[in-house]
């Protein structure tokens, strides 16, 4: 073989190494670019949970103040004012007919009664050191 035969198979040697080298990194940078895209959408994901957790938690916290100004505006309205005691409405039991309060009481129990429109009355137990705590706070803001 003479002298340009073999420079010419040392250039196409050369040249084919090149673009190997090329692919491979093409190839490389592809797959790069793929797992830095990835990456991205979970770090967008994250972002936004974190971002719908955060919203639901404020929600959370200005339900409860909400449900908070609810109480506190039923408690003045109704028992605070009348009774100088805080409604226990999951201790309400409807009555059919109206009885009066129990006498002798010796757990020391309160007890109030509401009249309806239809004509049933309402009895709710209420313990002797919830009447006291509300008292004196009522004592204390007036």
């Amino acid at each position: 073989m003479d002298t340009s035969g073999q420079i010419r198979l040392l250039e196409c040697e050369r040249i084919w190494k090149k673009s190997a080298e090329y692919y491979r990194e093409g190839r490389a940078r592809a797959i790069r670019k793929r797992e830095e895209e990835a990456r991205g959408r979970r770090r967008a994901e994250i972002e936004a949970r974190g971002r719908e957790h955060e919203a639901s938690e404020r929600e959370k916290e200005k339900d409860l103040i909400r449900h908070g100004r609810t109480l506190r505006a039923t408690c003045t309205s109704r028992a605070v004012l009348s009774y100088r005691a805080k409604p226990a409405s999951n201790l309400r039991v409807q009555m059919s007919t109206s009885q009066s309060p129990p006498k002798d009481r010796d757990d020391g129990a309160a007890f109030e009664y509401h009249r309806r429109t239809e004509g049933r009355v309402c009895c709710q137990e209420i313990r002797a050191d919830v009447i006291a705590a509300v008292a004196k706070s009522v004592e204390i803001s007036k």
